[in-house]
């Protein structure tokens, strides 16, 4: 009998739940869509292109992210660009894909992060 059999049912549960959350988090915009019972038409339409562009989209490796905000808001969701760093550290990257707001500087002008200071700090930044 293996270790996950052991377990009360209560905790097996809470570990297929979160288990069943996590496989749902990697997707692909195409199994996204069909789990979201949406057609490319559907999304082509919210987006203002042809059902051809979404079939597209969907089968490439790289998509501008200006194109996969306009996707994900077509899909009623929201896009949100992560970068996750080796010590865990996790960093939600803004002003890629949107125009930014009327007053705010672009990213080039914005004092640098507490994740650029570090990267400088430990030489591993060029500055060139």
């Amino acid at each position: 009998m293996d270790s996950f059999a052991k377990l009360p049912a209560e905790r097996q549960a809470k570990i297929n739940a979160r288990a069943a959350r996590m496989i749902a988090h990697d997707r692909t915009l195409r199994e996204l869509r069909k789990t979201l019972k949406l057609t490319q038409a559907d999304i082509a339409k919210a987006m203002g292109v042809t059902q051809n562009k979404i079939s597209l989209l969907e089968q490439r490796e790289d998509a501008l992210v200006s194109t996969l905000r306009s996707a994900a808001a077509a899909l009623g969701g929201e896009l949100s660009l992560v970068i996750t760093f080796r010590d865990g550290e996790r960093v939600a990257l803004q002003g890629f894909g949107e125009k930014l707001k009327k007053g705010k500087r672009s990213a080039k002008a914005r004092k640098p992060t507490a994740v650029k200071e570090k990267a400088l700090a430990a030489g591993s930044l060029n500055t060139d």
